[in-house]
């Protein structure tokens, strides 16, 4: 761990503390980007870097359309834009929307939710918090109930 990681650590933690507003988990994500990846935010990840601005970006996702919408890219482009106080770079838009659209599907299935969590978390994701955070997610996701990700309505498949 550099010392700048190390710096660092505090300083998302406390930005990810109680209230959970969306430019201060905007700020966290910037705080990351820098801290773990220079500042790109892109290229070759270590996992942890990946999977802690995954974390990161889910989270920003759920603060800001919970209790609001119905979403589409146009609107929630503006909300995170809105939350970073910047218009966002091209990348950082896409990776936003994919959290918004993997947050709206898993929202919408326990089971595809399970997995998911498992994967993120780890097997032995407390059961409770597991729960909260599936209404959370079914919270976020009923916002928009008729969202169709741009994939879905193309008739495209992910690959990989």
């Amino acid at each position: 761990q550099s010392a700048q990681e190390a710096k660092a650590g505090p300083e998302l933690v406390s930005l990810l503390e109680e209230p959970l507003e969306g430019p201060r988990i905007a700020k966290a994500y910037d705080v990351a980007c820098k801290t773990l990846f220079g500042g790109q935010c892109q290229g070759s990840d270590p996992a942890l870097g990946k999977h802690t601005l995954r974390v990161i970006r889910d989270l920003l996702v759920l603060k800001v359309c919970t209790g609001h919408g119905p979403w589409d890219n146009a609107k929630l482009e503006n909300a995170m834009a809105h939350a970073f106080g910047r218009p966002l770079e091209d990348k950082l838009m896409s990776q936003l929307v994919l959290a918004f659209n993997s947050v709206i599907r898993l929202g919408k299935e326990r089971a595809e939710f399970d997995r998911a969590a498992i994967q993120m978390y780890g097997e032995n994701i407390d059961p409770a918090l597991a729960d909260d955070l599936f209404a959370a997610y079914v919270g976020c996701s009923s916002t928009s109930p008729e969202y169709v990700s741009k994939t879905k309505k193309s008739g495209k498949t992910k690959s990989g």
